[in-house]
């Protein structure tokens, strides 16, 4: 929940309405609103958004991979605000770009690693 993905879906709207067929999003990972997104999903017709599910840690690192980019995002609160996603080393040391959606710290060591862009929290 505190990963706020509904802005996931949220863009993945806006490039269905748009005719975008060139961007998609995967999803890894389990969570307590997992089930909620992916008939979200589904009901919208977001063939643009892939669920993954749960990864075995020694395959993080071949998702990452072959990713273009990872999204990393937190919902826009102060609390999070403070936080380091561990996730954001992994990914940096993949040498894949990151598009940043935690605000603070962990935004700037991304910012300032040359290692991605920022984005504003919860802003699809």
């Amino acid at each position: 929940m505190a990963h706020g993905l509904q802005v996931v879906l949220e863009a993945a709207a806006r490039l269905k309405d748009a005719g975008r067929d060139d961007v998609a999003f995967w999803i890894v990972g389990d969570g307590a609103q997992r089930r909620e997104l992916e008939e979200d999903a589904a009901d919208r017709g977001l063939s643009n958004v892939v669920f993954m599910g749960l990864v075995p840690k020694e395959a993080v690192g071949d998702v990452i991979a072959s990713l273009d980019a990872c999204l990393v995002h937190l919902r826009g609160t102060e609390l999070f605000g403070t936080v380091i996603p561990s996730k954001i080393f992994e990914i940096m040391a993949a040498q894949v770009p990151i598009v940043m959606g935690v605000r603070g710290e962990s935004r700037d060591i991304v910012l300032k690693a040359g290692a991605g862009v920022a984005m504003v929290p919860d802003d699809p």
